[in-house]
């Protein structure tokens, strides 16, 4: 846990809208398949209070 740039996104491509697309998939692959094996999320809160909702 920790702020965005604690485990920074990896940048995939170019998008039509956006100048980068970003994406954790690259952390989620243990392997040389392109199916992900580990599960990955981020959670955006104010604070940790509030992203486990205690």
């Amino acid at each position: 846990m920790g702020f965005p740039d604690a485990v920074p996104q990896a940048i995939i491509g170019r998008g039509s809208i956006v100048a980068e697309q970003t994406s954790d998939l690259p952390h989620a692959n243990a392997d040389d398949d392109a199916f992900a094996e580990i599960g990955v999320a981020r959670a955006i809160a104010e604070n940790a209070s509030f992203a486990t909702l205690d």
